[in-house]
Order: structure tokens, then C-alpha cells, then sequence
């Protein structure tokens, strides 16, 4: 059954912080019915009567701007979306915030084959938002695997060295709390962590 596509308000008069949320509301629904290019046009239209300085609202906004954008593939415009809701989130003083920009950034960049940075940025979002109800975006970044840390094995493979920390879209990179071991190479050829010394 084809689901329903809520109705277009493009003609109605509205006060425009009342425009605001109806056209952030009418992208929820498009949102909810899987139809992400009528979400992206109603998220920008919320945005455009949204004043500049209601920064909580902006935010809340471009997140799910950036949700749609992924969501139909646009990696590249979900990213200029976050790094928009990075700038307005400074002022807020809030970490949840930009630990859910964080891990929409990590979905973004997973689809551009960014996977060490949109590791880091999940673990960040994990570590911050773990405790918090925001269950959603936990989920998220946790069915990923992204929730773990690289524990040592009896094996001899380590993970791979993550490269130098990089910034993202926004010039912003959480600290990576992924742990980087020294190694040492075993009798087999097989590099080993370097504490785990045969006697």
C-alpha cells in the first residue's frame, strides 16, 4: 500500500515562527513515508522562517535536513547541512547536540568510504549519548559495531593503526578514542602488540 504524501502548504499565510514548525512538521511526514525529496524542501522552507538567532531550533532543523539528505543518498549536501548545525550549535553549550551532529556526520561519511573518521566521530556520539534517551541515535551508531573499543586478541593481527587525527566538513574532529598500540613483529613474520611478550 502506497503510503500517504501530506498535503502541500507552499500557499497558506502563516507568522513565521508558526511556518516554522508546520513546515518542520509537514517533513516529518514526508520523513515518515519515505519520501525524503518533499522532507529536504519542507526542512528548508522551516528553516528559511526560522530566525538566525534561534540556534536550538535551527539545530534541531538541519539535523533532520541532514536525516532526509542521507537518507535519499546525498551525502555531500547532509554534510553541508551539519556543518551548518555545527556553527549554530557553538553558542549552546549543550555536548548532546553536537554529538548527534557527530553521528549523523559518521553516516554521511560511511557512505563516501570515509570509514576510520566516521568511526571516530561515532564513538564520540556513542560515548556522549550513551547514557542520555536519546535511544535513537545510540541505536544507530551501536548496530554499526562502532560502540567498541579494539581489544587485544591471543592472535597476532592488532586493528590497524588509525590515521592522523582529520577534520571534517566543519573543521571539527572529536578526539578519537580509539586506542593505537605498538607492535612487535613475531617469530611467523605477524606483527603482535608489543606488551605481549613470550617468555
Amino acid at each position: 500500500m502506497q503510503r500517504a504524501i501530506p498535503p502541500d502548504l507552499s500557499h497558506a499565510r502563516l507568522p513565521a515562527r508558526e511556518d516554522s514548525r508546520q513546515r518542520e512538521a509537514i517533513g516529518d511526514l514526508h520523513l515518515a513515508a519515505d519520501h525524503f525529496a518533499g522532507a529536504c524542501e519542507e526542512f528548508r522552507a522551516a528553516l528559511l522562517a526560522t530566525p538566525a538567532d534561534a540556534a536550538g531550533e535551527r539545530c534541531r532543523i538541519l539535523l533532520r535536513l541532514a536525516e532526509a539528505e542521507n537518507s535519499r543518498g546525498e551525502s555531500d549536501a547532509a554534510l553541508r547541512a551539519l556543518a551548518e548545525a555545527h556553527v549554530a550549535a557553538r553558542g549552546l553549550d549543550d555536548p548532546r547536540i553536537g554529538a548527534r551532529i557527530a553521528a549523523n556526520m559518521a553516516r554521511a561519511l560511511v557512505d563516501q568510504g570515509e570509514y576510520r573518521r566516521s568511526r571516530r566521530l561515532a564513538l564520540y556520539a556513542y560515548r556522549v549519548l550513551k547514557d542520555s534517551d536519546d535511544h535513537r541515535t545510540v541505536g544507530r551508531v551501536a548496530v554499526r559495531g562502532w560502540d567498541r573499543t579494539p581489544r587485544r586478541s591471543s592472535g597476532c593481527r592488532t586493528p590497524p593503526r588509525p590515521s592522523a587525527a582529520s577534520t571534517t566538513a566543519t573543521g571539527w574532529s572529536p578526539r578519537s578514542t580509539t586506542s593505537v598500540w605498538s607492535t612487535r613483529t613475531c617469530a611467523s613474520g605477524v606483527k603482535r602488540p608489543a606488551s605481549s611478550n613470550r617468555r
